[in-house]
C-alpha cells in the first residue's frame, strides 16, 4: 500500500497514524445484498485519504484506496507528488495507459495483474500531482 503498511482496516490504520483529520462514510449500494448498503468510508489525514469498503453483511473492511497529494507524502515507489514525467518513466517504465482529461492534466495508469491493484499518477505540467493506488475489492 504506496510502499508502507498501515494496515487495511480502520482500526488498523488508526493505530498506526492515530485519529485522522476528518472521517466521511456514504452508503453504495451493496455487491451482496440489494436490501442493506454498504458503506464507502474516506479517513483525510494531511498527506494521505484513506478509503475503505465496508460489507454490511461481514461489518468488515477492504482497503480499496490510497491517495497522497501533498509533497512530502512517502510513496515508497521512488517517486512522489512533485517527481517529474522523467523520473516516473525511468523508475516506473511506460504505464499501461495514458490519458488527458480537458484542463491537460495526463493520467498515467500501472497494473499489477499478480494482485489485481493499480496506481494512477496525475500530472499537470510534466510534474506528478497526485497519486491514487486502487486495490480489488472481493
Amino acid at each position: 500500500m504506496a510502499g508502507q503498511n498501515y494496515g487495511a482496516t480502520e482500526s488498523e490504520i488508526r493505530a498506526h497514524l492515530g485519529p485522522p483529520d476528518s472521517v466521511v462514510a456514504n452508503p453504495i449500494p451493496s455487491l451482496q445484498d440489494a436490501l442493506q448498503p454498504d458503506t464507502l468510508v474516506r479517513l483525510y489525514y494531511k498527506t494521505r485519504t484513506f478509503g475503505l469498503y465496508r460489507s454490511a453483511l461481514s461489518h468488515r473492511d477492504t482497503l480499496s484506496e490510497v491517495i497522497a497529494d501533498t509533497t512530502g507524502a512517502p510513496t515508497g515507489l521512488g517517486i512522489n507528488v512533485g517527481s517529474s514525467r522523467q523520473d516516473v518513466m525511468s523508475i516506473l517504465g511506460p504505464p499501461r495507459h495514458i490519458e488527458r482529461d480537458r484542463t491537460g492534466v495526463e493520467i498515467l495508469e500501472y497494473h499489477r495483474p499478480e494482485d489485481g491493484s493499480g496506481v494512477r499518477l496525475f500530472l499537470l505540467n510534466d510534474s506528478v500531482r497526485r497519486i491514487e493506488w486502487r486495490y480489488s475489492v472481493p
